[in-house]
């Protein structure tokens, strides 16, 4: 009852930061959220609050808890929400993010090994 009452709060301060313009709210990596916040937003996709407010959340597919991702499945299929993919990046927009130092031969390398992907690892024995 507790955690029901805290969500509400949550909703309602949420609400009155969305009067009069509007709010968006952009939560990133949410595959490593811990299970407190999953409940939360798993609230939230059930009762969403009354306010215009744009609830935005960047996640890895298949690294998203179950629940979260039964939740938002749920609110999909509701319409209320909408699912964005996002695809690699291309190697001129990945380009784009490099040192103007590294050759080329270099960027194409790191391209190829990162997929696309910025946060990719570097391989090993890599020093860009």
């Amino acid at each position: 009852m507790e955690r029901h009452r805290l969500y509400h709060a949550v909703r309602v301060l949420v609400e009155e930061l969305a009067v009069p313009g509007g709010l968006v709210l952009v939560l990133d990596d949410m595959h490593w959220v811990d299970q407190a916040s999953v409940e939360l937003l798993t609230y939230f996709l059930g009762h969403p609050p009354q306010a215009p407010v744009l609830l935005v959340l960047a996640y890895r597919p298949r690294q998203v808890s179950v629940r979260l991702a039964a939740a938002l499945t749920e609110a999909i299929r509701d319409l209320l929400a909408e699912r964005v993919e996002l695809g690699p990046l291309t190697i001129e927009e990945a380009g784009e993010l490099l040192r103007s130092s590294i050759r080329r031969t270099q960027r194409q390398a790191l391209y190829e090994a990162s997929g696309g992907n910025p946060f990719s690892p570097l391989p090993e024995g890599a020093t860009w």
